[in-house]
C-alpha cells in the first residue's frame, strides 16, 4: 500500500502533500490509544496488531519511496527515455528491469558467453 502511494506521491506533489499528512497523523498517535480505538472496529486479535503495524509504517514507507524516486538524476532518466524505455520501465530498478530490456542494447546487463 505504501508503495503505490510513494511512487503517485513522488509525480504529484499535492499527493505527496496529504499522504504525509494523513500517516503522520496516524504516526503521532499513541499505540496503546490506537490499539484501543481500533477494538470496537476489528476487535481484539491480530487484525488489530496489524492494522497498527501497518498504520506506523506508512509515513516512513511512503516518504523514502517518493524521496527515492525523486532523487534519481535527471540524466539518468532521460537516459532511459533515449534508450526507449516505457515509464514504468523506467520507475522500477534493478533485475527486474535488465530482464525486460533488449540483449542488443549496450547498457543493458547482459554479458557476452566466454
Amino acid at each position: 500500500m505504501s508503495l503505490v502511494v510513494g511512487i503517485c506521491a513522488a509525480r504529484h506533489e499535492r499527493v505527496y502533500r496529504w499522504s504525509l499528512g494523513v500517516s503522520g497523523l496516524l504516526y503521532t498517535i499513541p499505540t496503546l490509544a490506537f490499539l484501543a480505538l481500533l477494538i470496537p472496529v476489528v476487535g481484539l486479535g491480530r487484525t488489530n496488531a496489524i492494522i497498527c503495524m501497518v498504520a506506523f509504517s506508512l509515513m516512513i514507507m511512503i516518504r523514502n519511496v517518493a524521496t527515492g524516486i525523486r532523487e534519481v538524476p535527471a540524466r539518468r532518466r532521460r537516459g532511459g527515455e533515449g534508450h526507449g524505455d516505457e515509464r514504468a520501465a523506467r520507475s522500477c530498478a534493478g533485475s527486474s528491469c535488465r530482464s525486460r530490456c533488449r540483449s542488443s542494447s549496450p547498457g543493458c546487463g547482459s554479458r557476452p558467453s566466454p
